[in-house]
């Protein structure tokens, strides 16, 4: 019900009905964590991104997800360049594409209930609700988390099915706001990463493999990310060669061939930043997973 997890890129992959890749932007603070509880139709998941993050995603399933911030410190989050306050409630239908950039660690709560018809459109919106209706939405969310971790399930799904009829009234109004439009699809950026994730991708083979001239997806990438094209793939760059390092099945053996790997040529520049953004030394982490290989074997060589 409640999972931990060290690696950004499990915890993103557990978020039930999206998919989306992330790329962390600070050191982490504790674990990163999922709670995901079920009822009727009805999913409650609650979570906490423990580094700042920029990340992008696609809404998979036949459901609509309403999202939250769980306290009102929401630490600069936007989502496709909307600011996400103490009081937004934002709704993803199905097919929905996002891009989202939070300024620290951040706790959020989603609702992911039965689609809400929205015409032809697969779209993103958010309004702001009054902080009354905020205040009792968390703390719907906190008991039924709360019930639910205790093992009264029973009670849990009470709590849940009321905080389904709360968060049902609010995502369904006519207040929503229109979202944004731009040029880029988000969607079909996230499957250009991914195709070409073993590529050293500047801005121009992004804007050429999209069909877009290099200054429209600048302007639109910006808009919708909240960074630049350049620093997000310098990011991602980044966390791509932490995920050599901490990979045990990995065939990098060191850290000046995992950093030049993935285009990082000055080795000291590339280990401040890795250091600024993870809080740690590269070398520190491939250490790390050197040990884990050697208890891993130990193990095998007893059993």
């Amino acid at each position: 019900m409640t999972r931990q997890f060290q690696d950004p890129d499990e915890a993103a992959g557990a978020i039930p009905g999206t998919k989306i890749e992330i790329s962390v932007l600070g050191p982490a603070l504790g674990p990163w964590s999922l709670t995901d509880i079920r009822a009727e139709g009805h999913r409650l998941v609650c979570g906490r991104m423990a580094s700042p993050f920029s990340g992008c995603g696609e809404i998979l399933r036949d459901s609509t997800l309403v999202c939250w911030p769980m306290n009102d410190d929401t630490g600069a989050w936007s989502i496709n360049g909307r600011g996400i306050h103490r009081s937004t409630l934002a709704r993803f239908d199905t097919g929905a594409e996002y891009a989202a950039l939070t300024g620290r660690p951040l706790q959020w709560a989603a609702l992911i209930i039965p689609a809400i018809s929205n015409g032809d459109r697969a779209v993103f919106q958010a309004r702001e609700i009054p902080h009354e209706a905020m205040t009792r939405i968390r703390g719907l969310t906190r008991t039924a988390i709360y019930l639910a971790r205790a093992d009264e399930v029973p009670t849990a799904r009470v709590f849940l099915a009321d905080l389904a009829s709360t968060v049902g009234m609010w995502a369904s109004s006519e207040a929503l706001e229109a979202p944004r439009h731009g040029g880029v699809a988000i969607g079909r950026l996230v499957d250009l990463l991914h195709c070409q994730r073993s590529e050293l991708l500047h801005a121009s083979d992004l804007a050429r493999l999209a069909g877009l001239d290099e200054r429209t997806l600048r302007r639109e990438f910006f808009a919708h990310f909240g960074i630049s094209v350049g620093r997000y793939l310098r990011l991602r760059r980044l966390n791509d060669v932490r995920r050599e390092l901490a990979n045990p099945r990995s065939d990098v053996e060191s850290v000046t061939r995992a950093a030049t790997k993935h285009g990082f040529f000055d080795l000291g520049r590339f280990a401040a930043n890795y250091r600024r953004t993870f809080g740690e030394n590269p070398s520190t982490t491939l250490s790390r997973t050197r040990r884990a290989m050697r208890l891993a074997r130990l193990r095998d060589a007893v059993h």
